[in-house]
């Protein structure tokens, strides 16, 4: 099989039906390192890949959530226990409980900060993961938005490192001059300090 866009469209439509690599390479004939490469051959091709996984994985894990759900509505143990345990604290291990109530705990937070002007410069991103450094780790940030920084980065190897670094030194700047905004307030000195 040759690489075509028509192929490309597809494969994406197919992978947001059904998200497993494995039967869309089997259906459309392609061997696996075959698509592998293309992946990395074909930068389009990649993002829309990743894209329709995307898409896939949240349409079939909708349609489990929904089986669970008809199985916990018709009477069924293993679904409401597997519910229960997954959605509410107080049936969870204690482990997962506490690392589910803190991404919650984060998810609500940056809900009620509201949307960013513009996320699609590099101020934008900057602010977005200054927001998320209150409560992670730059590694975990880094972690979580590869994805999106290697969409924003259009494939290019070199950029992300170069926004890491400029992120790095706005980072550094916003936080000198918060400090010098701090120390010029004067509701914040000291009789006369």
């Amino acid at each position: 099989m040759r690489y075509n866009s028509d192929l490309v469209e597809q494969i994406s439509e197919e992978l947001a039906k059904i998200p497993l690599i494995r039967h869309v390479c089997a259906k459309f004939a392609i061997d696996h390192s075959t698509f592998y490469r293309w992946m990395v051959n074909h930068p389009t091709f990649e993002k829309k890949v990743h894209a329709a996984l995307y898409i896939g994985r949240a349409n079939t894990n909708g349609a489990a959530e929904s089986v669970i759900l008809q199985g916990v509505q018709k009477g069924d143990f293993r679904s409401a226990s597997f519910w229960l345990s997954h959605n509410d604290l107080r049936y969870m291990q204690k482990e997962k409980g506490d690392h589910y109530a803190k991404w919650v705990r984060i998810e609500n937070d940056i809900m009620k900060r509201g949307v960013l002007k513009d996320e699609t410069t590099f101020e934008g991103m900057f602010e977005l993961f200054y927001g998320m450094e209150e409560y992670l780790p730059f590694e975990t940030i880094m972690i979580i938005a590869k994805p999106f920084v290697d969409l924003f980065c259009h494939d290019d190897k070199n950029l992300p490192d170069i926004l890491y670094a400029a992120y790095e030194g706005w980072r550094n700047e916003k936080k000198r001059l918060s400090d010098l905004v701090e120390k010029a307030d004067p509701s914040k000195m000291d009789n006369g300090q």
